[in-house]
Order: C-alpha cells, then structure tokens, then sequence
C-alpha cells in the first residue's frame, strides 16, 4: 500500500504539529519555570547574603536592647507567686506609709488584674486625709525604687471640713517570668 505524495505531506504535518503541542511546548514551559525558580532562590540568597553582611549591627542592636530591658525590669516587681501577690504587697506599702502620715484608710478595694506578661495589679483606696499630707502620701506612695502608679485621683472637700476624702486607683506592676533572664541566655 503506497501513500500519496499528498497523505504524507499531511502525516508530516500531524506529526510536526503533536511533535511541537507535546514535545517542545511542555519543555518550553518546564525551562521558563525553571528559570523563574532560578532568579527566585538567586533574589533569596541575595537577601541572605545581605541579612548576614548585617549580623554584627544585629547582635548589637539585641545587646543594647537586653541592656535597655534589664533596666526597666529594675523598676518592675518578679518573683511573685501569683498577681494577687502584687496587690497585697502594695496594700502592705500603702497601709504602712498611711499610718506613719496618721491617714485614715476608709475603705481598700482590689480590682481585677491585667492578663499578660507585664501584670497591673490595681487596688482602689479611700483615705480621710487633712491637706497637708496628701501630697506627702502621695509622694511616698510614688517615690519607691519599683513602679507604682496613682491611675485615678478624686478630691472631695466639704466646706469647713478640716479633712479631706481621698479615692484613688493606685497599681503596682510586675513582669511574670523576668523575660531578660530567659531571652539574653544562649544569645550571642
């Protein structure tokens, strides 16, 4: 069986046309993704050699960071038990700064404590207070090596009242687990 000049030109055709839809197509494709995930893994080790020319400035920047934190953990309370820990500690400082300043406390309340790492455990007071020693209270109270803060201040004075009625929301605060201690461990 002889094919004509004309059928063999056309299975030429066939076949160059499948040679090129399934052959070189599907390599063209296959070498431009390549190439595509050359440049890629090029731009990422480029950034990597960049990251690492930079470590020196890195570590530094963590150092004084470190340093930075472990002087502000200086004025924060750790080593606490639980954060009502905190809230008795600060009612134990305010009960003894109001009795040698000869304050009334009327009433202490605690008030819930903050979630986190860094805990604010707030408690609320109400003093009986003549003037002049409100602002010596105050000052002991906010003079202390750790931090403590007068969040809410309200002044009530009723007219020829030689007192004054003092509430404030007063808190103390500490960081749970001294994360400097942990963090600056095994960093170099």
């Amino acid at each position: 069986m002889q094919l004509s000049v004309k059928y063999k030109i056309a299975l030429g055709c066939i076949l160059l046309i499948l040679t090129v839809q399934y052959g070189l197509m599907p390599l063209y494709d296959w070498r431009e993704a390549a190439i595509a995930h050359i440049l890629k893994l090029n731009r990422s080790v480029a950034r990597k050699k960049d990251l690492l020319s930079h470590v020196s400035d890195i570590k530094d920047g963590w150092q004084l960071a470190m340093e930075r934190l472990q002087e502000i953990e200086r004025y924060y309370q750790t080593g606490f038990s639980d954060p009502q820990a905190l809230q008795l500690g600060l009612q134990k400082k305010v009960e003894k700064i109001c009795s040698e300043a000869g304050v009334k406390i009327l009433n202490m309340d605690w008030l819930p404590v903050s979630e986190g790492d860094v805990i604010q455990a707030p408690i609320k007071l109400r003093l009986e207070v003549v003037p002049d020693m409100l602002y010596k209270i105050l000052c002991d109270m906010e003079n202390d090596a750790l931090f403590y803060s007068i969040d809410i201040l309200r002044i009530t004075a009723r007219p020829n009242a030689e007192t004054l009625t003092v509430e404030l929301d007063m808190s103390s605060y500490g960081i749970k687990d001294a994360p400097s201690i942990k963090a600056g461990k095994g960093r170099s």
